[in-house]
């Protein structure tokens, strides 16, 4: 049987040991007619030797074991007296060496015994922490060769083994992972990259990416990912593409031109107005339709109220039967009536006593002086 199985520890384990004196030897007292409980008093118990032999119980984990605490030269200690503390190897603590001590756990606990090497095995955390325990899914995952987890990396590291660098940094190709400064920050700009300013952590040549690499979201560019790519606007951390196109109308816009990079608004060509270039100035029509961009509206401006149009037909805003989109032929059944048409009270007043008299002036002598 293995003599580091669960039950032979707890069959032969012996931590302390009392003798119990249950029968007296009354030398034959009671043949004589006496009883066994009348004379009692006058027989006494003694003990003239005993041996007891042991030896202190280490998991197969030391050669020696010594006193937990330090003891006196008399006969409480003995020299041929079995402490209780072993005096552990393997890499082992605890009173009888049951455990692994602090910062070799990276292979687990066992008995030492058997051909199997049975050494608590140190950590390994690059010299980033100094702490770390065993994770039995972690050794098995590994295939028996490291279950040691480290604990409160630093350095701004991170990992199973403090191997790897935390987020938003990246490992610098030319130091060892174990040195201090192995992990630089990453220098992307945070509205311009995924994940809020990540990088690659590592390069990877099957990949193609290089360490400390940004990456851009889709309509962002540069080697920190900081601005819009061309006819793109308004870099922003919220919006998931980066940037927004800038979606210049064609017919109002220059040729070639882009918008700005920070409002979005286009260049516009000559009467062309709105942030797209998208419709004309007042008094101008037919963006999309005129073949020099906007023409003016030009209204009659005895037939239309203002020089003003709409912007997709031209047509102005005429006055009472007076149609057209100009505003420039009467509605059928009325007529443009002449100047010398309406005859106004001046032109029949008689003049003050004193003063030039009145001269009618002819509709021919009014064109001529016009």
């Amino acid at each position: 049987a293995n003599p580091y199985s669960p039950y032979i520890q707890d069959l032969v384990t012996l931590t302390n040991l009392r003798i119990n004196f249950t029968k007296l030897h009354t030398l034959g007292d009671t043949l004589l007619g006496r009883r066994e409980n009348e004379f009692l008093g006058n027989y006494y118990y003694a003990l003239y030797k005993m041996v007891v032999r042991g030896s202190c119980f280490c998991n197969g984990h030391a050669s020696e074991c010594g006193p937990a605490q330090k003891v006196r030269g008399d006969v409480f200690s003995p020299p041929g007296m079995v402490h209780s503390r072993c005096v552990c190897q393997h890499n082992t603590d605890g009173p009888n060496c049951e455990r692994c001590r602090d910062f070799f756990h990276d292979a687990p606990w066992r008995p030492g015994a058997g051909p199997q090497d049975s050494t608590c095995r140190v950590c390994h955390c690059n010299s980033h922490a100094d702490r770390c325990h065993f994770d039995m899914t972690a050794y098995v995952r590994s295939g028996g060769h490291s279950g040691g987890v480290c604990e409160d990396c630093r350095h701004n590291t991170e990992g199973q083994h403090c191997d790897r660098c935390r987020p938003l940094f990246y490992r610098d190709p030319l130091k060892a992972m174990s040195d201090p400064n192995a992990c630089i920050p990453c220098e992307c700009d945070p509205d311009g990259t995924l994940s809020g300013g990540m990088c690659v952590s590592q390069s990877d040549p099957a990949l193609g990416t290089v360490a400390g690499q940004c990456l851009c979201k889709e309509n962002v560019e540069g080697a920190k990912c900081d601005r819009c790519k061309p006819n793109h606007h308004g870099l922003n951390a919220t919006d998931p593409m980066g940037c927004q196109p800038c979606d210049c109308n064609p017919f109002g816009s220059l040729p070639l031109s882009a918008c700005d990079v920070d409002t979005g608004q286009c260049l516009c060509q000559t009467f062309a107005t709105g942030p797209h270039c998208e419709e004309c100035t007042a008094g101008y029509w037919g963006l999309e339709d005129g073949l020099h961009g906007c023409s003016p509206c030009d209204c009659d401006i005895g037939g239309a109220y203002s020089n003003v149009c709409s912007p997709k037909d031209g047509q102005c805003e005429c006055r009472p039967h007076v149609p057209g989109r100009r505003c420039t032929e009467p509605a059928p059944g009325y007529f443009f009536a002449p100047l010398n048409f309406y005859l106004y009270e001046a032109e029949e007043a008689t003049p003050l006593e004193g003063h030039a008299p009145l001269v009618r002036i002819s509709s021919s002598l009014l064109t001529d002086l016009i």
